[in-house]
């Protein structure tokens, strides 16, 4: 039992931890958005 229960822990963890980078993901994504756009333009104008 001992093995199950670590297990359904470390699936816990890593559940969150998605969550968490899936979070900070959908918060950056106009900065990245940004970036890429701006990065676009400095390539077009090299």
């Amino acid at each position: 039992m001992n093995v199950i229960e670590n297990a359904e822990k470390e699936c816990a963890v890593l559940g969150s931890l998605f969550q968490g980078i899936v979070n900070e993901m959908k918060n950056s994504s106009t900065l990245w958005e940004d970036l890429t756009c701006k990065a676009n333009k400095m390539h077009l104008q090299l």
